[in-house]
């Protein structure tokens, strides 16, 4: 009969594979919203899938901590005989169950599941060795962003201010756990460190101003004039902290050259879609109805902005990357 034990190991072994098709899952998906796909799967339809691998990684995770349980058991003998049958008693003490950067590594993205007392158990060194892995998961909830952070600020890194651009780059998503004060207090050097960031919808409003007003006061010296359209596609959604008036100064080519990010991000507020909408009409023309389908799926979030000169006079053309909400009026 196969041990308790066995079985343990057994059922930890063969989620390896599941949790590997989970991360390619995942990874397929995030690339399919940063293309503008974002629209395809709803959020509560994202909601059911998160539930539904919070439950098997669940198992996932009990069946493998209580095999590293086991595998560190102590044996203890007493130095006297037991009185019914001469052998000596045998009791076992258990280990603590705790996440190791090794979980972490095999869970992938779906670490997402681990609970927030379980990510507290992270050593400072597990920690630092899968930070990185752990801020590329834009689905953690408050409650485990804030254990996450806190072993960052006071077991890792010490206040945010201290922290390396390396640091804030790993961190990635983490970050959404810090005030826009200790936002704006990080090291920033160039665009790179945030680009970890494109796809992530953690973020407040007010945390992606204050990342994006952060990098333009650092890297860019406030001139909005000299952003590139890769430093666009870089920042992604971050490129929703930009006000409207950062985008109405933006280069019309670099806006062409970044158009398809433009289109694709969906954390703008109305404002800033309204701006974008204004470099769509001096971009393609002033008249939506004569612009093509290709433009229109370019243009993307931006159409549905009400009260823009666009929105009242296109025709719904059935755009992929547009969810229902940003369906121009009457259509």
């Amino acid at each position: 009969m196969t041990s308790c034990r066995g079985r343990q190991e057994a059922l930890a072994d063969s989620f390896s594979a599941v949790l590997h098709a989970l991360a390619e899952k995942h990874r397929v998906r995030r690339y399919r919203d940063g293309e503008g796909f974002r629209a395809e799967l709803s959020r509560a339809d994202r909601a059911t899938e998160a539930s539904l691998e919070h439950r098997l990684l669940s198992v996932f995770i009990n069946a493998v901590a209580a095999q590293e349980a086991a595998a560190a058991t102590e044996t203890i003998a007493p130095t006297t005989p037991t009185v019914s049958t001469g052998r000596k008693s045998r009791r076992t003490v258990a280990a603590a169950v705790t996440v190791t950067c090794s979980m972490i590594e095999t869970a992938g993205e779906a670490a997402r599941a681990i609970g927030a007392r379980l990510l507290a158990t992270l050593s400072v060194d597990d920690f630092t060795d899968c930070v990185d892995q752990l801020g590329e998961i834009d689905t953690w909830s408050i409650e485990q962003l804030a254990v996450l952070c806190k072993l960052a600020k006071a077991k890792a890194w010490g206040k945010p201010d201290a922290w390396t651009s390396e640091n804030t780059m790993e961190a990635a998503n983490i970050l959404a756990a810090l005030t826009v004060s200790e936002l704006g207090s990080l090291a920033l050097t160039d665009t790179d460190t945030l680009a970890p960031l494109a796809h992530s919808h953690l973020l407040s409003n007010a945390q992606r101003e204050k990342l994006f007003a952060l990098w333009l006061s650092k890297v860019k010296h406030n001139d909005m004039t000299t952003v590139t359209a890769e430093e666009i596609v870089q920042l992604g959604q971050l490129a929703c902290g930009a006000t409207a008036a950062n985008i109405d100064q933006l280069p019309l080519d670099v806006y062409k050259d970044s158009t398809t990010t433009w289109g694709s991000v969906d954390s703008c507020g109305f404002n800033q879609r309204k701006a974008i909408a204004r470099k769509a009409e001096d971009a393609f023309g002033i008249d939506p109805t004569k612009w093509n389908v290709t433009t229109l799926r370019l243009i993307g979030h931006s159409v549905g902005t009400y009260g823009s000169k666009v929105d009242r006079r296109v025709t719904w053309v059935g755009m992929g990357p547009i969810g229902e909400q940003d369906r121009p009026v009457g259509l």
